[in-house]
């Protein structure tokens, strides 16, 4: 690939990609303190009406449920991501597991039903949330993603036990998709010098700055398994209504480059040209497993170049976002 003639000829049509089909889920659950306290541990003493938020991601694909008394499907949940906050106060799933469980048992009830056991001070939370309708129609939790409030409820039970006893209020669940990727190679110095001293902002999470005077920062959303092929990359505070483009690399490098720093080489593909909408954002839209030919078990890094003309800070009149490390499965 010719990094050099990567964003040459005419602008690309803006495609802003849907993200209906990623497969890491985000579950949040809100809620507030019913009856009841706990003893001990951070949450000991929390009053009614105390708001709980209660966050964490699982992996897919899921398994079928083996307990099933209906159809259901079980999600394993993901111990890092795993927060119960109230009060200022928070419990981790620094120990124990859990799992979420996606029931489609209509006409009776369509169900989601989740515990974790064996977390910090003893504490045990579980959750069984059941919808009115046929408020899932199937059992992959990637097709529901949405905001699920006590409009829609029949029944539920959510509690934590430990030392003591507290119930919790349901108020609602959301579903949602899963950041992918571990960002790197930042232009604030920190992963070497930008071209011209055109370092972001520390800690911002961007390339190097570009002539809007910030840097562009690139995330992604899916669930990096290469049979769901799911993958969505989005760039933000890039030149506003220029041409970008993702390219991945097979291996981490650090080089300055244009305005920015390149961060990914070896055998490198030009995966998708997009446009960039009047705040300097967009969206890919193809496979990026079909055209970066990826393979499960693969690293892959990714960043955005994007054209910056006539007053970009270093006069190539074009950067790059930071980076992202995809690890494959």
């Amino acid at each position: 690939m010719q990094l050099t003639t990567l964003l040459g000829g005419a602008a690309a049509t803006l495609a802003l990609a849907s993200v209906a089909t990623a497969g890491s889920v985000a579950v949040t659950v809100h809620g507030k303190v019913e009856f009841g306290s706990l003893n001990a541990g951070p949450l000991a003493g929390l009053p009614p009406q105390t708001p709980i938020t209660v966050t964490f991601d699982v992996t897919t694909p899921g398994t079928p449920w083996a307990s099933a008394p209906a159809d259901g499907y079980e999600y394993e949940i993901d111990a890092s991501s795993f927060l119960i906050e109230a009060n200022g106060n928070t419990v981790d799933m620094s120990t124990g597991t859990g799992a979420l469980v996606l029931i489609d048992g209509f006409p009776v009830a369509d169900r989601l039903q989740m515990n974790a056991s064996g977390l910090p001070d003893g504490y045990n939370f579980s959750f069984d949330v059941g919808f009115t309708g046929a408020t899932f129609d199937s059992l992959d939790i990637t097709e529901q993603f949405g905001f699920y409030d006590f409009a829609t409820l029949t029944s539920y039970s959510i509690n934590i036990s430990g030392a003591g006893f507290m119930s919790i209020e349901f108020a609602s669940v959301e579903i949602a998709a899963s950041d992918l990727g571990a960002p790197m190679c930042f232009g604030d110095g920190s992963s070497g010098a930008c071209p011209c001293a055109n370092e972001s902002t520390v800690g911002a999470g961007e390339g190097c700055a570009n002539s809007t005077g910030v840097g562009a920062v690139l995330t992604a959303i899916g669930s990096g398994t290469v049979a769901a092929d799911d993958a969505v990359f989005t760039v933000s505070q890039a030149r506003p209504g220029q041409t970008a483009m993702l390219v991945q690399g097979q291996i981490a490098i650090n080089t300055p480059f244009k305005d920015g720093i390149l961060c990914m080489g070896g055998n490198t593909y030009r995966i998708e040209p997009f446009g960039l909408d009047a705040s300097g954002q967009g969206s890919t839209s193809s496979s990026v497993v079909t055209e970066g030919n990826v393979l499960p078990g693969q690293t892959r890094y990714y960043q955005v170049w994007y054209r910056d003309p006539a007053v970009s800070p270093c006069g190539s009149g074009s950067n790059f976002s930071n980076g992202l490390e995809v690890n494959w499965l």
